[in-house]
């Protein structure tokens, strides 16, 4: 690699390529090319990443309308994606981007230096002129069309408002460990390192949380090597309270990796004599790092609980696992919409078409887990996504079909929770807000005939 491809926007420009071309998750790619990279140029390049993602249907449709002739070089097009969102977004002053832009694509691509210059200072003047203003969807809410209309069509009271969110930074939330001390034991130590943090709005919604200001490199934070705290959006952490144990129960939690959820539904079953958890996850490589991440929590595996390498699908055919679980997690696989924020490059990288097969697998891992609930037993249907045909719609035809299935009326104290709307039977979506970003619930019982 040159010298020239270790700067932040080379860096950066690669990554993107990588996201647009073959659909790679930023995060993972980011961390794999920001290796031995210093904390303010890595900061950079995760800051234009995130960027280009989010603002990308903005930022292209601002190309098209300002370049001189049309792009069919991917990495020119990024270059210009890349200045405009450091002009639009950041304090960087304009003549450095336009500058390093240009020096870049010009080593890349010397025939397109000199309209890739000119597109750029252009592009500042309008700006600073004022004189850009898209009536398009997409440039105005930075989302592909076919999200615009599905959000739209599922919220149509809320849509602008959801769009709008997701084009903000997500909150850093975090669960104080009970198992390992108190909330309040917590925040001293923050105190004391001079970081700032708040308590969501609602404590009811999550009552060991907090949601620090500002940005910090995780295992940098006060405690966390030592399993005080665990990073946890706020509305993930609302799943341990739908789903309360009771003595001697058997509880699986269906899809249990990264393992936070897991772990707080240990800590709320803590002083419950006799209940055992089994953690699923189909995948080894995840399952290994939820082992690592429980154990830095304090939890290794033992009469309490246990972790499995297995297929939910396959799992529930043997005779053994039917009708053996008093409670139930199924935290499904989705599009991620209602995270958007904080993985802008789901905007780039999902399609209207994978909507279809994820329902799909959704149906049937939520009927795995049905012949694997006792009579009278909870399930906890969750996902991060807001598309109803992976929420609402997907359990309203389970009800529907299942005559043994009944929806739970919600807990009392979420009645009044200004970002959950509900749905029929008690199902409900928590909006992405200042707090939490975009979750779904549905507590469902299996009736005894």
């Amino acid at each position: 690699m040159s010298h020239l491809e270790t700067r932040p926007r080379a860096l950066a420009l690669n990554i993107l390529e990588e996201v647009v071309r073959r659909k790679t998750h930023l995060d993972q790619k980011l961390r794999s090319e920001t290796v031995g990279l210093n904390a303010r140029d890595t900061a950079l390049v995760a800051e234009l990443c995130f960027g280009v993602c989010r603002f990308y249907a903005e930022l292209r449709i601002l190309v098209l309308l300002v370049a001189t002739a049309p792009l069919k070089d991917l990495e020119v097009e990024l270059g210009l994606l890349l200045g405009f969102y450091e002009i639009k977004y950041t304090r960087i002053p304009a003549y450095a981007t336009v500058n390093e832009i240009t020096a870049l694509i010009g080593e890349r691509r010397p025939a397109a230096k000199s309209m890739v210059n000119a597109c750029l200072r252009r592009y500042d003047r309008l700006v600073r002129a004022g004189k850009l203003a898209p009536t398009d969807l997409q440039a105005r809410y930075a989302h592909p069309r076919w999200i615009i209309a599905k959000i739209a069509h599922d919220f149509p009271r809320d849509w602008q408002a959801i769009l709008t969110a997701n084009n903000g930074r997500s909150p850093f939330g975090l669960r104080v460990n009970a198992h390992r001390t108190r909330l309040a034991d917590y925040t001293t130590f923050l105190d004391k390192e001079g970081i700032q943090y708040r308590l969501p709005a609602v404590p009811a919604l999550a009552p060991d949380a907090l949601i620090l200001e500002g940005r910090y490199q995780t295992a940098a934070l006060p405690r966390y090597p030592e399993g005080w705290i665990c990073v946890q959006d706020v509305g993930a952490q609302l799943a341990a309270g739908l789903l309360i144990p009771q003595q001697g129960e058997n509880i699986l939690d269906a899809c249990c990796a990264p393992g936070n959820k897991l772990s707080h539904g240990l800590i709320t079953a803590a002083a419950i004599p006799a209940v055992h958890y089994l953690g699923l996850d189909k995948n080894p490589k995840r399952l290994a790092e939820t082992r690592l991440n429980l154990a830095r929590q304090g939890f290794s595996e033992d009469q309490a609980f246990q972790l499995r390498v297995a297929d939910l699908n396959a799992f529930a055919k043997r005779r053994a696992n039917q009708a053996r679980y008093a409670k139930i997690l199924l935290d499904v696989p989705c599009s991620a919409s209602g995270v958007i924020r904080r993985h802008p490059d789901i905007k780039l990288r999902l399609a209207a078409s994978n909507i279809t097969g994820l329902v799909r697998e959704q149906a049937n891992l939520l009927q795995s887990a049905w012949r694997c609930l006792r009579p009278g037993g909870h399930l906890l249907y969750s996902s991060c996504s807001l598309f109803a045909d992976e929420n609402e719609n997907l359990i309203t035809a389970f009800l529907d079909d299942q005559s043994d299935a009944r929806c739970l009326a919600p807990p009392a104290r979420l009645r009044a929770v200004e970002t959950i709307r509900w749905r029929q039977s008690g199902m409900f979506y928590l909006l992405p807000g200042q707090d939490h970003d975009g979750f779904f619930y549905a507590r469902l019982i299996k009736q005894e005939t």
